[in-house]
């Protein structure tokens, strides 16, 4: 072979670099697709950039998406950060719990969202001994997932001075407990707290928990005595417990970063999802309507969910008893279980659900009027909603903003004070 002529050293660079490309093609092809997909990432960063800006000022969003919006405009609340709380709590940094399902990070302190050891949303100083202490039990209502900590109920009761001076409330709810986990955490929380009084708000989520039992588990005979967990936050659980996950929250330190193209390929399939009517999860009881179901099994689903309700309270209130602590139960508020006229908004956020949840709703409410409730401080606030005044206040069928906790909490303060137990 001829030795090759080169005008400079350059060129000679040029020409053995193409002699290696042609020497080895996958090599072109990789550097020609990392380039790609980093240019198609870029591009698709400046999209979500573009999109974001736009949402925030977008005016075509659906009624309820704005509703919404304005809601948490009106209390102050950046949805992004709330968002990003919730998601640590509820999915990042969750942990099984042998006995309660599981447990929201402990002593947790975000912008909107603080946790006490036990991972409850109270801040530590705030079970002052000084006082007599009212531990408030619940679902995602009870937490409050759509409020700052300030919104909270028990924390209005305390503001608002609704209890007697001496008494605090401590805000013991957790997204989608009911009555078979808060047994397990009134016992819990009763041995770390020298509780005076417990306060328990339910109904929705014995409902809804049953509910998608008897859709997905309706043969396994252990959740007529236990109530269907949560799977969601479960699996979630599990997962974090099973891999180690250290629960200190560093939000700032720990980021859930993924590609744009990971999050607009999520929204692609979001909208393709609705298009097909398919539900995000299991737990979507509102997309998964058993079929064939008849009225004598609405009325099974109700009694059964009812028998557990009932059976968990009175269990509750023998242990409150035991230790010199009073008990008062609370059957919760809905949309569905109001005569108030609802606007236009309310009733989409009520008839956004199969029928068969009203059914049931409907049924599980009546047996537990229904039932023998001797010996029990029991407080039926089903209709609280009746003259709530004027106003928004609506995330869905039952949680609200600051405003509806202000109102619920005077009607439970009016109910349950009066009875005669605080000294």
């Amino acid at each position: 072979m001829q030795p090759e002529n080169y005008k400079s050293a350059e060129d000679k660079s040029i020409v053995e670099s193409a002699n290696r490309f042609n020497k080895r093609p996958w090599l072109a092809g990789l550097i020609i697709t990392i380039v790609l997909v980093l240019l198609l990432e870029g591009l698709s960063q400046l999209a979500l950039l573009v999109r974001n800006k736009l949402v925030a000022t977008d005016t075509n969003l659906s009624p309820v998406e704005l509703h919404i919006a304005q809601l948490q405009e009106r209390d102050s609340i950046d949805p992004e950060i709330l968002t990003k709380e919730m998601r640590y709590l509820y999915q990042d940094g969750i942990e099984f719990h042998p006995y309660r399902w599981y447990r929201l990070p402990g002593n947790f302190k975000g912008k909107y969202i603080t946790t006490e050891g036990l991972g409850y949303r109270f801040a530590p100083q705030e079970a002052d001994s000084s006082k007599h202490l009212l531990g408030c039990y619940g679902g995602s209502t009870m937490f409050s997932i759509n409020t700052k900590q300030e919104g909270t109920l028990p924390n209005i009761l305390n503001a608002e001075n609704l209890l007697p001076e001496d008494v605090r409330a401590l805000n013991m709810g957790v997204g989608a407990y009911g009555s078979s986990t808060e047994l397990a955490a009134f016992i819990e929380t009763s041995r770390k707290y020298p509780l005076k009084y417990a306060l328990f708000f339910d109904g929705v989520n014995e409902v809804t928990r049953y509910l998608e039992r008897f859709m997905y588990h309706k043969e396994e005979e252990f959740y007529d005595y236990w109530l269907y967990p949560y799977p969601s936050a479960l699996q979630a659980a599990f997962r974090n417990t099973l891999n180690s996950r250290a629960s200190e929250y560093q939000m700032e330190k720990k980021t859930n970063w993924k590609p744009a193209l990971y999050w607009i390929s999520v929204s692609i399939a979001g909208k393709i999802r609705r298009m097909l009517n398919i539900s995000a999860s299991s737990s979507a009881v509102s997309q998964n309507a058993p079929e064939g179901w008849t009225e004598s099994e609405y009325e099974e689903a109700g009694r059964i969910a009812a028998h557990l309700y009932m059976e968990n309270i009175r269990d509750i209130d023998a242990i409150a008893k035991s230790r010199g602590i009073q008990a008062y139960f609370i059957l919760q508020p809905s949309l569905f279980t109001t005569t108030r006229k609802l606007n236009e908004i309310e009733q989409s956020l009520r008839d956004d659900n199969h029928p068969f949840l009203a059914a049931i709703h409907a049924s599980t409410y009546r047996y537990i009027r229904e039932a023998d409730k001797t010996g029990l401080k029991f407080i039926d606030l089903s209709g609280a909603w009746d003259d709530l005044p004027v106003g928004e206040y609506f995330y869905d069928w039952h949680h609200v903003n600051k405003a509806g906790n202000r109102h619920l909490a005077r009607k439970i303060a009016e109910k349950m004070v009066p009875l005669g137990d605080f000294k």
